[in-house]
């Protein structure tokens, strides 16, 4: 609440108005409320932001539909049923390619960079902290075949390189005398 004027005399109950204030309004005054109206800098002009509009550098998607439809609802795989005003069932499942969906952390290929043996070898200069050219030497492994009990070239980790028709596999009673497992089904899509 003011103690002074503006132009410097006392506040007095007849001479400055506390009850009220002022809003912004393109409307004209409020009936009734205590509150000055005063009109926005920019008046509606019934346009917000950008207006989407069909020429030389955008066209509709959907031949026929309506360019710049606004949906009531989401798009959405499994709910849309219409897609620029027109009946439109291509978002009706995922549609994923499963032949292109990969784990994505599966070793396909194993790399050793053989530090320990180029230093063992000399080839590291440790006053100047270089190694000689060529050291050391990166060289690609070789996986291990449990059943084969050897090293083999070119085996993927089949455990991450799941497929829809071998999801997995699994193995229980391991330990035992006998132990046993079993693929999983194959994956369908429903």
């Amino acid at each position: 609440m003011a103690t002074v004027q503006v132009n410097g005399s006392g506040v007095t109950p007849t001479s400055t108005v506390n009850d009220g204030g002022v809003m912004k309004a393109n409307g004209g005054d409020v009936a009734g409320a205590p509150l000055n109206t005063n009109a926005t800098a920019n008046p509606d002009l019934g346009v917000f932001a950008s207006t989407v509009v069909s020429g030389v550098n955008a066209e509709p998607a959907i031949s026929g539909g309506e360019f710049a439809h606004n949906h009531e609802r989401p798009l959405s795989f499994l709910v849309t049923e219409e897609l620029a005003g027109l009946a439109n069932t291509a978002l009706q499942s995922p549609a994923d390619n499963n032949e292109l969906v990969r784990n994505p952390a599966p070793w396909e290929v194993m790399r050793t960079r053989r530090l320990t043996t180029a230093i063992r070898q000399g080839k590291f200069n440790f006053y100047a902290g270089t190694f000689e050219s060529g050291f050391p030497v990166t060289e690609v492994d070789l996986w291990w075949d449990i059943a084969a009990d050897t090293g083999v070239s070119g085996v993927p980790d089949t455990a991450a390189t799941p497929t829809q028709d071998v999801p997995g596999y699994l193995d229980y009673l391991y330990g035992g005398p006998t132990p046993s497992g079993d693929q999983y089904k194959a994956r369908t899509l429903w």
